[in-house]
């Protein structure tokens, strides 16, 4: 297991709450490196574009299972396995995606993904099938949709929108064509949050607030339970994670076993936790250039998305999928960022065949 950095007074407090061991977070360590099996095609300016990823697992033949990215300046990009883009869909100025597959609601079931889009503070829904994705619904939200994720629950799918101002509100979806979706109860934080993912097992919603770290807020059949959040991870100095904290997303191993991946930008890396009653952290590690390969490492990644779905030959144990927001031609310099005369190319996303990192989780 990793060691990490005492906690301050008040985060000490609150990760006692979920019963973290504060004697395991006492070493600085550093983080080990894993270099990217893959890339994607990249988005068609050099603007910060690509954002947040989906993993779509084919039912049918899971090697030729898809990717979900997000264009902010251009609508939704659905990838192959081998990063090639498959279709482009023009909806808007989409930020993050999500996605349930096996969604039974109402007169509607399919495989069901959400978008939000800054274009018009709406949230876009998908249906999604090997063909792609074809959009079918969409309905409007408060201003500055930027976060966005998915849940089960046994009254129906919700989806949570986190806003740029510092609340997430989740609506829960009966009919994806209807475009005024039941809105549940809220949750407020103090700055603006971002990147969430869903823990159904769990009842819990876990949230990024980008300058203080990650937080727990427990989920009801009516929405949030905004006095019981718990923020359990927080920013702070060495080893703990350096904000911005991005990207949130869950590898689950069984009904409650597996991890919680979070992306912090501040310094180029990415945090693994049990996922558990009480989340414990065990591994941080960066992605590094793969020459070989051709492939360049990744920085200030914003959102991120794994499975542990077998997805063929080349990722029989799962998938990680982070956005690169600093895409450079191959070549680092020495402390494995791009080297200052290298040319930056559009972002895209990296490939990380789970396998190489499934071996920092047992040290």
């Amino acid at each position: 297991m990793m060691n990490y950095p005492v906690l301050t007074t008040t985060t000490l407090a609150l990760a006692l709450a979920l019963g973290a061991a504060p004697a395991a977070l006492a070493q600085q360590t550093l983080p080990a490196s894993v270099s990217p099996s893959a890339e994607t095609d990249t988005v068609d300016t050099l603007d910060d574009a690509a954002d947040d990823a989906a993993i779509w697992v084919n039912p049918d033949d899971p090697a030729h299972s898809l990717i979900l990215g997000t264009d902010k300046t251009a609508g939704l990009r659905v990838y192959g396995l081998d990063g090639a883009e498959r279709q482009m869909l023009a909806t808007g100025r989409l930020n993050n995606v999500d996605l349930i597959q096996g969604v039974a609601t109402g007169q509607w079931s399919g495989d069901l993904a959400a978008a939000s889009n800054r274009s018009d503070d709406s949230v876009v829904l998908f249906s999604v099938t090997a063909a792609g994705a074809e959009q079918i619904g969409r309905f409007s939200v408060g201003p500055e949709p930027y976060g966005l994720c998915m849940g089960r629950t046994d009254a129906g799918p919700v989806v949570y929108v986190a806003h740029k101002q510092g609340y997430v509100q989740p609506y829960r979806i009966t009919d994806p064509t209807d475009d005024s979706p039941e809105a549940l109860k809220p949750a407020f934080f103090d700055s603006q949050i971002e990147g969430c993912v869903h823990d159904g097992e769990y009842d819990r919603l876990y949230v990024g607030e980008e300058v203080a770290g990650l937080w727990a807020v427990p989920t009801t059949r009516s929405g949030l339970a905004d006095g019981a959040k718990t923020l359990f991870y927080a920013v702070g100095d060495a080893a703990a994670p350096k904000a911005d904290i991005e990207g949130v997303t869950l590898y689950e191993t069984g009904e409650e076993s597996g991890y919680i991946l979070i992306s912090s930008q501040g310094d180029d890396s990415y945090h693994v936790l049990t996922r558990a009653d009480a989340p414990q952290p065990v591994a941080r590690f960066r992605i590094a250039a793969d020459a070989r390969a051709g492939i360049d490492g990744t920085q200030e990644t914003d959102g991120i998305a794994a499975t542990p779905a077998p997805l063929g030959a080349d990722y029989p144990q799962g998938l990680l999928v982070v956005q690169d927001g600093f895409n450079v031609e191959p070549g680092v310099d020495g402390d494995g960022r791009p080297a200052d005369d290298m040319p930056k190319a559009a972002q895209n996303f990296k490939l990380v065949d789970w396998r190489r990192i499934a071996p920092l989780l047992d040290r």
